[in-house]
């Protein structure tokens, strides 16, 4: 299959790979990147943790570069966000007026933080965190003028952010309008652990509490909260979810729900010629009912990939294992599959202290694992999710017994 011209908007961790793919994978036609902001193509969960912390410079992020887009006979439109599409003409137009013919076309547009109508809080000390030029902007506001931060949500950017900066040396509260930490991707025992883990830091958190207003003060700012307590604080990060932006999608009429840009296993919308990956694309995935948006780096590089191959003819549906990990203190979380509704669970604890917690269906299939500093033994045990294998729960729970030859034993089976 050949195609002359694609057009990728969004240059972020999708949109970058999907453009090296094409290239690496043999499309011989143009490919033109169109990105709003004017770095490359670059990876985002260092942005709350290496970057903060001042571990790892912006380029050590970078996913490729100008040197190699130009190597690679990659067009870049940096700088520039699309504002319409042309469905009928097969044309993309840019805000710098600039109109773009395409005969296939990415929508690699990602999504924004959450707005919270809270009065004040579009004050210049209360920070998101989505870009690297945001992350760069709060690594100057913590380390100049070290205080007190409050962070709006007990998700895992709220939770990476607020342990980047007590280890600045920040005084952090943690507000979470749920009744625990992590609710949408973790059972109770995780975010129990994951709120011990923060106040053994010295972090306050508060479940089931949302901030009503944020006002200016001579210290700072005070933020009201529903609890009736008010904080003084110095900083604020709203990290309250994530919002697709899929406008550019809805004025062309295509099909999205209230999560996203609705594709098939070919990651195509209803237009045949366009296509959506990442953190704007909504999809039906095994293990749950409807859709859902897998928002993580693994799936933002997987699925850009396989929107590539896709393009170039490739039949193979894609079919994602939902993954994620994070990084906070001295805790190494990683999770792949479906932990909730688990009929059976079974935990081992390795002697180094790590932890793997096992979700089986009833007939005692892996459906989800939650790693907690688990090392190599995560590689296995992420082996038999990703595979549907069986295992009887006890030999989960058992340390003695290999992961690796549980999997072996049940494909065996």
């Amino acid at each position: 299959m050949t195609t002359d011209r694609v057009v990728i908007v969004g240059a972020g961790q999708a949109g970058g790979w999907a453009a090296r793919t094409l290239r690496d994978e043999g499309h011989q036609g143009s490919i033109v990147l169109v990105g709003a902001e004017t770095h490359a193509p670059y990876e985002r969960p260092p942005l709350s943790k290496e970057i903060l912390l001042g571990l790892s410079q912006p380029e050590a992020l970078t996913i490729v570069d100008h040197a190699a887009l130009e190597s690679l006979n990659i067009e870049t439109r940096f700088g520039a966000a699309a504002v319409a599409i042309d469905r009928e003409a097969r044309q993309l137009e840019l805000t710098n007026g600039e109109q773009l013919q395409y005969d296939k076309l990415v929508l690699c547009t990602g999504g924004r933080a959450r707005d919270l109508p809270i009065p004040g809080i579009d004050h210049e000390r209360v920070h998101t965190l989505r870009s690297l030029d945001d992350a760069l902007r709060l690594k100057q506001a913590l380390t100049t003028q070290a205080g007190h931060v409050l962070v709006i949500g007990g998700g895992w950017i709220g939770l990476e952010v607020a342990a980047s900066a007590r280890q600045l040396h920040c005084g952090v509260t943690i507000v979470e309008f749920a009744d625990r930490l992590c609710q949408r991707s973790v059972t109770a025992d995780v975010s129990e652990v994951l709120q011990n883990l923060h106040a053994s830091q010295q972090t306050k958190v508060l479940l089931g509490t949302h901030v009503l207003a944020i006002k200016a003060t001579e210290q700072g700012l005070n933020a009201e909260l529903s609890n009736g307590q008010s904080l003084q604080c110095d900083h604020i990060i709203v990290a309250a979810g994530l919002l697709a932006n899929d406008e550019l999608a809805r004025q062309a009429d295509l099909t999205c729900n209230n999560h996203g840009i609705q594709v098939d296993g070919l990651c195509r919308t209803n237009d045949p010629s366009i296509y959506a990956a990442g953190d704007v694309a909504v999809m039906e995935t095994a293990g749950t009912a409807g859709w859902s948006r897998l928002e993580s780096w693994q799936n933002a590089q997987d699925q850009g990939m396989a929107v590539a191959r896709a393009i170039l003819g490739h039949d193979t549906l894609y079919r994602p294992t939902p993954m994620l990990w994070s990084q906070q203190f001295d805790q190494f979380i990683q999770i792949a599959g479906h932990v909730h509704g688990g009929a059976i669970t079974a935990m081992r604890t390795m002697p180094n202290g790590g932890t793997l917690r096992f979700y089986l269906t009833a007939d005692e299939v892996v459906a989800g694992v939650i790693g907690m500093n688990a090392g190599r033994d995560y590689r296995f045990a992420k082996q038999l999710v990703e595979r549907g294998l069986r295992a009887a729960a006890a030999e989960l729970a058992d340390p003695g017994i290999p992961l690796k030859q549980l999997a072996a034993a049940s494909l065996a089976a």
